[in-house]
């Protein structure tokens, strides 16, 4: 093992001193005089022993905890061989492979235990692992996020075809809030995009990305957006006070950076036109509306000919049997599994059916009453 002693990374403000070698961070080594954050080092000997209690599996990992407080993370299909620590006060993160620990394989996960070391200590600093696109766009970032499968690289793919701007991070940058505001922060791992970038840019506005054939913005209440950012942002619910600053951050972050639903198709025309609404023409962007949206337990299916709704789990003994629907009501069905206004349904139905304003807007009072009705709506 290379000793490095004198380095030192910083990772979204954060200092550490890196007595270790670990080449992926090399990007982000840098020549700062200000106190350390804490600390990297390597580990001779194995993390994990019988002392240690598992508290939690999270993202395909194991998280135990050692009798000194010290929180251990491992695969649980090669914890003898690849283990991170990070003990009890945030400020020490450890590593342990063995002779092995040159291989490829073992090496990628470390990489994946360490980002969720760091993203601990992001926990517990005001700082939220944020899972988007972001991008750099003209000196600010533009944070795409949401749903897994709606296109949110695909979307800010076009805006750097259609706008020179660079990926800040393809999957899950770092963001840092304050009362001024909130910072974009790329960081040396990322999902399966793998792009990133030693860089950071104050964050313009975070867009939950909705698919549409139309491009337009639609503002979210700080109660919305909390939501939103709930289910898109690293929490270590094992340690209940981290937990409980990274909800206190999200709020924050909510309160600081406009958060926009965004409807839009992935052309590079699309980019181009989203980009003269966010940047030039605010005014434009639509008010806060209410959502609607299928309460959980329900799953939609194609049975033959025909769009059946099932409930699912603890629903199953409160329902009688599976919902028939037609086409348009399923069509409605899906849309509603995340949250969505009326106003904004109306336009997805315009978009996908060819009828009128008037017609349509009376099928879908009819349909929401109805789901309403069957107790389905929440």
């Amino acid at each position: 093992m290379k000793e490095n002693i004198g380095n030192r990374i910083c990772i979204c403000g954060l200092v550490f001193d890196l007595e270790c070698d670990l080449p992926f961070l090399n990007p982000f080594i840098c020549h700062s005089h200000e106190k350390s954050d804490g600390r990297i080092l390597f580990c001779h000997i194995p993390l994990l022993n019988e002392s240690c209690g598992l508290v939690a599996h999270h993202d395909d990992v194991d998280v135990y905890r050692g009798t000194d407080g010290t929180w251990i993370y491992v695969s649980p299909v090669c914890k003898d061989f690849v283990q991170v620590g990070l003990s009890a006060d945030y400020r020490e993160i450890t590593w342990y492979i063995p002779v092995c620990r040159d291989e490829s394989v073992l090496y990628h996960i470390l990489r994946n235990l360490l980002r969720m070391a760091f993203e601990s200590v992001f926990a517990v600093r005001s700082r939220v692992s944020l899972h988007s696109a972001c991008i750099d766009v003209q000196g600010e970032a533009v944070a795409f996020t949401g749903v897994s499968g709606l296109g949110k690289s695909t979307r800010a793919s076009a805006w750097i075809d259609a706008l020179g701007a660079e990926f800040i991070s393809g999957d899950r940058p770092s963001v840092s809030v304050s009362d001024d505001g909130a910072t974009a922060c790329g960081v040396p791992w990322d999902g399966k995009e793998g792009i990133y970038r030693n860089t950071d840019r104050k964050l313009k506005a975070i867009l939950e990305v909705r698919r549409s054939d139309s491009v337009f913005f639609r503002k979210l209440s700080p109660e919305q957006a909390t939501k939103i950012l709930m289910k898109q942002v690293f929490i270590p619910m094992w340690d209940t006070s981290a937990a409980s600053q990274v909800i206190m951050t999200a709020k924050k972050l909510a309160a600081q950076v406009p958060v926009y639903r965004f409807f839009c198709g992935p052309e590079v025309r699309d980019a181009e036109e989203a980009y003269g609404i966010l940047f030039n023409n605010p005014e434009k962007i639509l008010e806060v509306s209410i959502d609607m949206k299928i309460k959980e337990g329900f799953a939609l299916r194609k049975v033959a000919d025909e769009f059946i709704v099932m409930p699912t789990g603890s629903n199953i003994a409160r329902f009688d049997g599976a919902i028939a629907l037609n086409e348009v009501s399923a069509f409605i069905f899906e849309k509603l599994l995340n949250p969505l206004s009326k106003e904004d349904l109306l336009a997805a139905v315009l978009d996908e059916y060819d009828v009128d304003r008037e017609t349509a807007a009376k099928d879908i009072d009819s349909i929401i009453a109805k789901f309403d009705e069957m107790g389905i709506l929440g």
